[in-house]
């Protein structure tokens, strides 16, 4: 609930503490001296559109606090989730902000500086006004499933849906990214195949390009190469007088000279050595030049084979070893890639089953939205009756959620063969559909044109769904606008009604809303030191009865209408929180009096000062 609101330097409001209550809390005034400033404060400190209009007369900036008290734990986490910040641990929740004649915004939640959009955030979760077409969230299908689903008590059916949508979304992102690629990945795959291909159809092995590159030089010298080793293998062994003929002749005569001196043995043995060395190395020569082929085929070969390599190694080397190493990696590679063919097909049956999933949970939530609906409708319905729209029609009206305008068709059902698309909450969404009048259309509850058609739809919606709206503080702006006097005590039982779950803020003009009042604010505007002021006062006791009575007939009230004010507190008054009983004045001790025009109301509560 709101327990107390700050302002200063706003508006015509120069300083100003205003205190509130649990349940119905009124501002009665009379017309132009300013309720509608407190709830444009309300609103700024909420986080709603600053303008500098705001800004007093001669101000720098504005500010406005409130003090609210969550009641619940539910709220009190879900204020968090929106501006990061947890209440207090009695649950009460300070809000701030400044706004500067430079346009500059300076926001506190609880002492910690936030933004706008954090007040904001957290001013939808606290309050609703109605009666305007701003700051009302149910004139928007989203908050009117969301409401609706707390009606029916299914948010965990709600939320569970969610989870298998947010599930299935989830699948259809990592699709999407590996499909978005797909010619991208079937391109790499067919380059990165013909790649592995070409080193493995090559086969360089370890070393063969060095053997190929002596294999070369020595094809290219061929014919002189084998010229060479024959014709040192004729010297040595095969020429006429060749060297190991000779050598073996000299072996010969230095054995026989040996036998006569036997120090020439030594040399005899060196000849017959060196001749053993000529034989073996013509041997060698021999076997060489036989085995010699000059075939100019193997040439091309080999210098094919060489070029092949060279580019191989280009592309891929620089070495063997790393053309091989290369072709692992590739293969790899085409391995992942083939690899995303079956990742997508264990996805499209993953979508497949959430499909079926979401099938079933939407319907079974819709089903439970349906017959919510209906009840919602006929409490409705009964509501508008007794606020004098005794011809209304209120419907709901569900669409499937892809539909731009659920009013256009009331859709049967969100079956079907094909992939249920919907959204996070549900396979269908809903708009809040009124005929005010015989003969008229349903038109959404966004486009009703009156405001007080709009305001009283708004009061019979929030009684039927009092028990499972969740935002605490409820503000009507002048719902009695365009009503007769004989709806009054409907109205205000209707609101006391409310307020029994919710804190009420109501602006009126109505004497019977007023005298349902838990808490009585009278807005008056004066004259002080040449500046105008609207200052704030809690009215009880007779303040509060001659209040009521100039309500009936005008300043001042007559005795017929204090004691009409006395008999309206008698039977649909409730007093005020810590003054029980402060607005039974007896009747014979009530006087009218004449208060001049422009003169400032004194009572017992806290009020706006003024200058100074």
């Amino acid at each position: 609930m709101l327990i107390e609101l700050e302002i200063r330097d706003f508006a015509l409001i120069d300083n100003a503490r205003v205190e509130f209550a649990p349940g119905l809390v009124v501002l009665t005034g009379e017309t132009g001296v300013g309720k509608s400033l407190l709830l444009s404060a309300l609103t700024f400190v909420l986080g709603e559109k600053a303008s500098a209009a705001y800004l007093r007369a001669g101000a720098a900036e504005t500010e406005v606090s409130a003090l609210f008290r969550l009641p619940s734990s539910e709220l009190a986490r879900a204020v968090e989730a929106a501006a990061g910040l947890a209440p207090g641990e009695d649950g009460e929740l300070l809000l701030r902000r400044v706004f500067t004649s430079s346009g500059a915004n300076r926001c506190h939640l609880n002492g910690r500086p936030a933004t706008v959009g954090m007040l904001k955030a957290v001013g939808e979760l606290l309050l609703d006004i109605h009666g305007q077409h701003d700051h009302q969230s149910l004139l928007s299908p989203a908050p009117q499933l969301a409401v609706l689903d707390r009606f029916a008590e299914a948010d965990e059916a709600r939320e569970e849906f969610a989870a298998r949508w947010r599930e299935r979304e989830a699948r259809r992102r990592a699709r999407a990214e590996l499909s978005a690629g797909d010619a991208t990945r079937r391109e790499r795959l067919e380059l990165l195949r013909a790649q592995a291909e070409e080193i493995a159809t090559a086969a360089p092995q370890s070393g063969e390009l060095e053997t190929l590159e002596r294999e070369k030089r020595l094809l290219a010298g061929g014919e002189k190469l084998a010229a060479a080793v024959r014709s040192a293998y004729a010297t040595l062994y095969e020429a006429e007088g060749a060297a190991v003929e000779r050598l073996h002749g000299a072996q010969v005569d230095l054995e026989r000279a040996a036998g006569m001196d036997p120090e020439l043995g030594g040399a005899a043995a060196a000849l017959a050595e060196a001749a053993a060395t000529a034989r073996e190395v013509a041997g060698k020569l021999e076997r060489y030049v036989e085995g010699m082929r000059f075939d100019p085929r193997r040439r091309e070969e080999v210098e094919d084979r060489l070029h092949l390599l060279r580019r191989l190694l280009a592309r891929y080397g620089p070495t063997v070893e790393a053309a091989l190493a290369q072709r692992e990696a590739l293969e790899r590679e085409c391995a992942e890639l083939a690899g995303a063919d079956e990742r997508l097909g264990r996805i499209d049956a993953e979508i497949r089953g959430l499909d079926e999933e979401l099938r079933t949970l939407g319907a079974r939530l819709g089903e439970r939205r349906r017959k919510a609906a209906a009840v919602l409708e006929r409490g409705v319905t009964r509501g508008l009756k007794d606020l004098a729209m005794p011809e209304a029609e209120f419907r709901v009206e569900f669409a499937p959620s892809g539909t731009a305008d659920p009013a256009a068709a009331r859709a049967g059902g969100a079956g079907g063969a094909a992939a249920p698309e919907g959204s996070s909450s549900g396979l269908e969404r809903v708009e809040f559909c009124i005929a005010p009048n015989p003969g008229e259309p349903l038109k959404p509850l966004r486009r009703i044109a009156s405001g007080g058609e709009l305001a009283r739809t708004m009061l019979a919606i929030k009684k039927v769904l009092a028990a499972s709206d969740r935002i605490p503080v409820l503000v009507f702006d002048e719902i009695d606008a365009n009503v007769g006097g004989r709806l009054g005590s409907v109205l205000a039982r209707e609101l006391a009604g409310i307020a029994g779950t919710h804190q009420v803020l109501c602006v009126t003009h109505m004497p019977q809303i007023a005298a349902a009042a838990h808490r009585h604010l009278r807005v008056a505007k004066a004259s002080t030191d040449g500046r105008t002021v609207t200052s704030f006062e809690p009215l009880t006791g007779r303040a509060r009865v001659l209040e009521i009575g100039e309500m009936i007939e005008g300043r001042p009230p007559s005795p017929t209408s204090v004691r009409e004010a006395e008999l309206l507190l008698r039977t649909l008054g409730a007093p005020a929180p810590g003054a029980a009983g402060a607005a039974k004045t007896a009747p014979s001790k009530v006087k009218p009096v004449a208060r001049p025009a422009g003169a400032r109301r004194r009572g017992s509560g806290v009020r706006d000062q003024g200058p100074g």
